[in-house]
C-alpha cells in the first residue's frame, strides 16, 4: 500500500489507530496510510506533510481520517484530494 502522508513533527500524547484496528506510537518519518487516524491528545500536537508537500498541524483533542487519494491537476504536479 501506497503511503498517503509522513509524520513531520510529533509532541505527545498522542497515537496513529490504523485501519486494522491496532494502535501505535507515531514518530517522525512514519508513513500515514489510507484508513489511518492520527489522534492528537490533550498537550499534544502533530504536523504531517503530504505526497503533494502540503504541510498541515494538528493540535490538541484533535483527530484526522486519512482517506484514499484522488489526483487532480497537472499530473507532473499532482495535488492530492483526502
Amino acid at each position: 500500500m501506497t503511503p498517503v502522508a509522513f509524520i513531520e513533527k510529533i509532541l505527545p500524547p498522542a497515537y496513529i489507530l490504523r485501519a486494522d484496528g491496532s494502535k501505535v506510537a507515531p514518530v517522525v518519518g512514519m508513513p500515514l496510510y489510507p484508513g489511518d487516524t492520527i489522534v492528537v491528545e490533550q498537550g499534544g500536537f502533530a504536523e504531517v506533510k503530504t505526497l503533494d508537500e502540503r504541510v498541515f498541524p494538528l493540535f490538541s483533542n484533535e483527530e484526522f481520517l486519512f482517506e484514499e487519494l484522488s489526483e487532480v491537476g497537472d499530473p507532473d504536479k499532482p495535488k492530492f484530494v483526502f
